[in-house]
């Protein structure tokens, strides 16, 4: 599985939150089906996007999809090169991964959770 970014988080003994986050420059279509894929696997699932010359474009589309992503409780992210801070748009809600999903991916990373958290 190919993450763009993968964070995690431990909040119990042995217990992980776990969050993806697909970046894109401006394939904003392709990055939606990434993110809605990863929710199989994490608890939060992000779109993330530069500001650059093409930002207009992939505002648009982030207009467009903006009822679909929230929905489907997919957060999108917005990185300020000039500010050097990233601008949470859409905050994701926690998705229901698959436990199984879940649990190979955690096991992939090497870390060991007894108990998955439902």
């Amino acid at each position: 599985m190919d993450i763009d970014i993968l964070g995690y988080r431990k909040f119990r003994k042995r217990a992980y939150t776990l969050a993806a986050i697909e970046v894109k420059a401006t394939d904003v279509p392709h990055v939606i089906h990434q993110a809605i894929i990863r929710q199989l696997y994490v608890d939060y699932s992000y779109c993330a996007f530069w500001i650059h010359e093409y930002f207009s474009h992939v505002l648009f589309y982030i207009t467009k999809s903006f009822d679909f992503l929230k929905e489907r409780g997919i957060g999108v992210l917005i990185f300020d090169d000039v500010r050097n801070e990233v601008f949470e748009a859409l905050r994701a809600r926690k998705n229901n991964a698959d436990k199984y999903k879940r649990k190979y991916l955690l096991k992939t990373l090497n870390l060991n959770q007894t108990k998955l958290i439902e």
